[in-house]
């Protein structure tokens, strides 16, 4: 579970299926049950599992996002009754009710926070910020400030670049 997340579940899970509720960010290692499947129930969409590994990311900033790592998920989004099957590498994001899919990527940098890194490839400025702002729950500042002798900028957070 990652930082500024919620997930709920019951006590008991029914005799039919595992269901969770995520608002926030969780990566799933979900044992094979297929007589039982694990159900994540996220802001504009459900990911059925049945034995997997996956990240879902979902703060309710308009975006939802779904990374398989393992296995094999269906997910489900509500209001238009589609269902998409994904395979390892696939990339699902549903922002403002449109779903795109990217096949192959690079799973770890949607996952790699598990480990206490954040990668980032080819985003954009404001992609970094929303990534932030979710995990460290602050906005953060770029600060304007004439740099006069050996005085510097002072960074709100640690900033680490990694070729």
């Amino acid at each position: 579970l990652n930082a500024n997340s919620t997930l709920k579940y019951p006590a008991e899970f029914e005799a039919k299926h595992r269901d969770v509720d995520l608002k926030g960010e969780a990566y799933f290692d979900v044992h094979s049950d297929a007589k039982h499947p694990f159900i994540v129930h996220a802001s504009g969409l459900d990911v059925l599992a049945t034995g997997t590994e996956f990240n879902v990311n979902s703060y309710g900033t308009g975006t939802t996002s779904v990374t398989l790592v393992n296995g094999n998920v269906n997910v489900g989004i509500d209001g238009n009754g589609k269902h998409y099957e994904m395979v390892p590498g696939d990339y699902l994001k549903l922002h403002n009710g449109k779903v795109s899919i990217r096949k192959g990527c690079d799973t770890e940098k949607y996952c790699s926070w598990r480990n206490g890194v954040l990668l980032f490839d080819d985003d954009t400025l404001q992609e970094i910020c929303n990534r932030l702002e979710q995990i460290l729950h602050d906005t953060p500042r770029r600060e304007h400030q004439r740099n006069h002798g050996s005085s510097g900028t002072q960074r709100p957070y640690p900033l680490h670049i990694l070729h």
